[in-house]
């Protein structure tokens, strides 16, 4: 997921998350295992903290709507 928004980096835009995992859970031989993103290289912790908490809060949503199934359960963040 691209949630600091950087145009340099590639990625799944936040609004388009929900679909995308619709979409990819639906696949018959994918499984969707969780989401990952990266956050601005920078020294400051609360620089990085708010990308880290929007991908949190789409992990909740996702699983609170079931995409994924049992096997959506990893978060990966740097």
């Amino acid at each position: 997921m691209n949630c600091s928004e950087e145009q340099q980096k590639f990625g799944c835009a936040v609004g388009a998350a929900v679909t995308l995992g619709e979409m990819v859970a639906s696949m018959k031989h994918v499984r969707l295992l969780g989401l990952m993103t990266m956050a601005q290289l920078t020294d400051r912790p609360e620089t990085a903290r708010p990308v880290f908490v929007r991908l949190r809060e789409l992990f909740e949503e996702m699983c609170g709507e079931r995409i994924g199934g049992e096997h959506f359960r990893h978060l990966s963040m740097e």
